[in-house]
C-alpha cells in the first residue's frame, strides 16, 4: 500500500514541478468562485433585471496580463491591448449579453499570487528531490488540494448590472424563448464577444441559478394601467374639447360655447396625437413595471410625439370656412359621428385623411408588436418615421388646399357674399362701358338746310359715337 501510495506521489509532485517550473499553469483559465448580489451579499441563486451581481473569480488577473501579452505580440499598443483584454461579457448559458459593459473590474495587484506560486514551485521541488521520505504521505493531500482549486490567491471581482436596453435587448432573446416568461433558469460565465474562457457556475451537476424577468404583480399594475389611460382618453375626449375641432370665437373676450350646445366634430390632427400618446406611455408603463427599471426613450418615440404634436399644431392654424351651400354634408362643423369626422372633410370622404389614419393605424401596430416582443422600447430606421413624416404633410397640405379653394372661390352677383356651389360653372360677363351721350347740337337758326362743314362734323361724331357703343357691345375674349 504504501509503495503504491509513494508511486502516486512521486508522478504527482513530479508533474507538479514541471507544470509551475515551465509557467504552463499562468495560461490556466480562471474559475468563477461565487455570485452574489451586491446590496445582499447572501443571495446568490436567485436575480432579477435591474439587480447588480458581483462575480469572485480567482486566476482573472493573471489570464488578463496574458491576453495583453498575446494582444501586443500581434501588433497591438500596449495601451490599446489592456483595454481590449478588459471588454469581457457577461455569458448565461454559452449566449453573450452584449452591450452590458461591466460596472466595474478589482483586480489583485499586490502580488499574492506570484508569492503564493512561488511557494508552490518550492514545495513541489522539495517533495520531488524526496518523493521516498516519510512525509511525502503527508503532504500529499495538501499538494493535491493545491492542484485541484489552482490557481490560488485572491479572488478578483467583477461587477455587472442585469439591465435590458435598446442596444442589448436582441441578445436577451437569444437566451430566452419569450420575453415574457417569468424566470429563467440556467448557468454564468465569463468571456469575451467571441468566446467563453470560465466554466459555467455553479459547476456542479443540477445547479442552476434563477433570474426572475416578471414579477406578475407589476404586469398586472402595468396592463391595467395602460387600459386606465387608454379609457380616460376616450371618455375625455367623448365628454369635453380634447379631440374636437376648437371653433372661432366672435371676439377674445367671448366665453367657449358649451359642448352640448355645438357639439363640433373630431379633429383629426388631435385624435393622432392621442393615439400615439396612448401607445408611447402604455409600453413605458409596461416595459418599467415588467422590467422594474425606467426604459430608455428611444428616438423613434420622440420622433413620433413629435411628428403627431406638430400635425395637431398646423392643423389648428387652417382657418375652417362654411362649406358650399349646397353641400350635403350637414350643418357647418357639426359631428357626424367618430369615424365620419376623422375621414371627411366638407365635400365627403377624403383620400388624405384615410391614407394617415391607415398608415397611424399599421405602424401603432408595428410600434405595440416590437414591444411585445423585446420588452424595449422600439428603433426604427429614417425611412420608417419618414413615412409617417411624409403622410403627415400630405394630409396638411391637401387640406390647406381644399380650405384655400373655398376662400378663393368669388361670388355671383353684384354686392352677393353667398359662396359658390360650384365654381367652375360660373361663367365670367363682360364688363360693359357705358355711353357717354354726344352733346346736343343746336339747330342752326337762319337755314334750315346746314351748310357742308356743318354736316361733315354731324357725320363724324355720329361716327364716333357708333363706334363707342359698338365696342361697348362686343363680348370680351
Amino acid at each position: 500500500m504504501f509503495l503504491c501510495l509513494s508511486a502516486y506521489g512521486r508522478h504527482l509532485i513530479v508533474l507538479a514541478a514541471l507544470l509551475l517550473s515551465h509557467g504552463v499553469v499562468w495560461a490556466q483559465q480562471p474559475v468563477i468562485q461565487r455570485i452574489y448580489v451586491t446590496d445582499t451579499p447572501t443571495q446568490d441563486s436567485v436575480f432579477q433585471l435591474g439587480n447588480t451581481i458581483a462575480l469572485e473569480v480567482t486566476g482573472l488577473n493573471r489570464w488578463l496580463k496574458l491576453q495583453e501579452t498575446l494582444l501586443i505580440t500581434q501588433g497591438f499598443d500596449p495601451q490599446q491591448a489592456h483595454s481590449k483584454a478588459r471588454n469581457l461579457v457577461l455569458y448565461i448559458d454559452d449566449a453573450p449579453l452584449l452591450n452590458m459593459p461591466p460596472l466595474a473590474l478589482y483586480i489583485d495587484e499586490s502580488g499574492a499570487d506570484k508569492v503564493l506560486t512561488a511557494a508552490a514551485l518550492r514545495s513541489a521541488q522539495k517533495l520531488a528531490a524526496n518523493p521516498d521520505s516519510a512525509a511525502t504521505a503527508a503532504l500529499i493531500p495538501k499538494l493535491t488540494v493545491l492542484l485541484d482549486e489552482y490557481p490560488v490567491g485572491v479572488p478578483d471581482k467583477i461587477v455587472f448590472k442585469l439591465e435590458r436596453n435598446v442596444g442589448n435587448y436582441r441578445y436577451w432573446d437569444v437566451v430566452y424563448q419569450s420575453p415574457w416568461d417569468y424566470s429563467y433558469t440556467g448557468k454564468i460565465g465569463l468571456g469575451y464577444e467571441d468566446r467563453i474562457f470560465t466554466q459555467l457556475h455553479p459547476n456542479h451537476v443540477g445547479s442552476t441559478i434563477r433570474i426572475k424577468l416578471i414579477e406578475p404583480v407589476t404586469l398586472w399594475i402595468a396592463l391595467l394601467g395602460s387600459l386606465g389611460l387608454g379609457i380616460g382618453l376616450l371618455t375625455l375626449g367623448a365628454r369635453s374639447w380634447l379631440l374636437r375641432v376648437t371653433l372661432p370665437r366672435e371676439s377674445n373676450t367671448a366665453s367657449m360655447p358649451t359642448l352640448a350646445k355645438v357639439n363640433p366634430p373630431f379633429n383629426l390632427g388631435k385624435v393622432q396625437m392621442a393615439w400615439w400618446t396612448f401607445i408611447i406611455l402604455g409600453s413605458f408603463l409596461v416595459i418599467y413595471c415588467v422590467s422594474g427599471e425606467m426604459p430608455d426613450i428611444s428616438t423613434t418615440s420622440l420622433a413620433l410625439l413629435g411628428i403627431s404634436g406638430g400635425t395637431a399644431a398646423v392643423n389648428g392654424l387652417i382657418r375652417r370656412d362654411p362649406p358650399p351651400a349646397e353641400s350635403a354634408t350637414g350643418p357647418w362643423l357639426t359631428s357626424r359621428g367618430w369615424l365620419t369626422d376623422i375621414l371627411s372633410d366638407a365635400y365627403g370622404l377624403s383620400m388624405n385623411r384615410l391614407q394617415q389614419v391607415v398608415i397611424s393605424l399599421l405602424m401603432g401596430y408595428f410600434f405595440v408588436r416590437t414591444v411585445y416582443n423585446s420588452v424595449a422600447m422600439p428603433v426604427w430606421t429614417d425611412n420608417q418615421i419618414l413615412l409617417l413624416a411624409v403622410s403627415s404633410a400630405t394630409y396638411l397640405g391637401l387640406e390647406w388646399q381644399n380650405n384655400r379653394t373655398r376662400d378663393a372661390t368669388p361670388a355671383v352677383g353684384a354686392g352677393s357674399s353667398a359662396p359658390v356651389s360650384n365654381p367652375a360653372s360660373v361663367v365670367f360677363a363682360a364688363p360693359v362701358i357705358a355711353a357717354v351721350p354726344a352733346a346736343a347740337v343746336p339747330p342752326a337758326a337762319s337755314s334750315p338746310i346746314p351748310d357742308e362743314s356743318t354736316a361733315t362734323t354731324d357725320t363724324s361724331t355720329d361716327a364716333v359715337l357708333t363706334t363707342t357703343i359698338t365696342g361697348a357691345a362686343m363680348p370680351m375674349a
